[in-house]
């Protein structure tokens, strides 16, 4: 049996799946893990979360690859999703803020040496990257 857990409000869809107790997400639109993160429990107690056979799933966009190792150490996720939103060379312009690259590129080195899952994504928006973007990406 699956189950999901959530730190955000339910809301009122029914899904039609016998498996799933409950859905959602576990940080708020700020898109930022909780000051937690840096304590002995870990961010929104994963520990509880893990160990009651909760699977637990991090989306990421790279730029703190000290708390992604942790929270992998302590095999507290069993699957990540990083953003990676332009080729290197064009983060910034991108992003529209500065952006440590050597961290981004941290974090890839981290999940691809763990042994979860994973899986890379961009969000291809023709005006802002190119085919040629799109494959230096890959």
């Amino acid at each position: 049996m699956s189950k999901v857990f959530s730190f955000t409000p339910d809301y009122a869809v029914v899904i039609n799946a016998k498996e799933i107790i409950k859905g959602g997400t576990g940080y708020g639109l700020n898109n930022k893990l909780s000051k937690q993160v840096e304590n002995v429990c870990l961010d929104y107690d994963l520990y509880r979360i893990k160990y009651k056979g909760y699977l637990v799933k991090l989306d990421t966009n790279g730029t703190n690859p000290e708390i992604l190792e942790k929270l992998l150490v302590e095999k507290l996720v069993g699957y990540v999703v990083m953003d990676i939103k332009a080729p290197f060379y064009k983060y910034e312009l991108l992003v529209g803020t500065k952006v440590d690259i050597d961290k981004i590129k941290d974090s890839i080195k981290i999940i691809k040496s763990s042994n979860i899952d994973y899986e890379f994504r961009t969000t291809a928006c023709k005006e802002l990257l190119s085919e040629e973007d799109i494959l230096e990406i890959a």
